[in-house]
């Protein structure tokens, strides 16, 4: 993955910005990728679809640090976002699962 280490999109830095390292930020960004789409296969990662899922990713942890005013604001908004994702996701396969499981119950099917 590269470097998401992006000024401010305002310009303007907040001074608990100082503080955080690129690396962490690469960090946070794998993890709203590993909740959306928790590959174990690398070549997975080379794909198109892929590369927009990390854009995505890239986006949504911008959109956190640049709202954020402080590093523990950061870190709950990153952590509260995982948490959704994660949380829509289960509830999506549960959803399909039922689904499935109406299909097969149905007589003549």
């Amino acid at each position: 993955m590269e470097s998401s280490a992006m000024p401010s999109s305002t310009g303007v830095r907040k001074e608990w910005q100082e503080d955080i390292a690129p690396d962490l930020r690469d960090h946070l960004v794998h993890k709203v990728v590993q909740a959306i789409f928790p590959a174990t296969d690398p070549a997975v990662l080379k794909g198109k679809r892929m590369e927009n899922l990390v854009a995505y990713a890239r986006e949504v942890e911008g959109h956190m640090y640049e709202s954020a005013n402080s590093r523990a604001e950061y870190y709950h908004l990153m952590a509260e976002k995982i948490y959704k994702i994660q949380k829509e996701l289960e509830e999506k396969r549960l959803m399909m699962r039922v689904q499935n499981l109406d299909l097969n119950l149905m007589p003549g099917a």
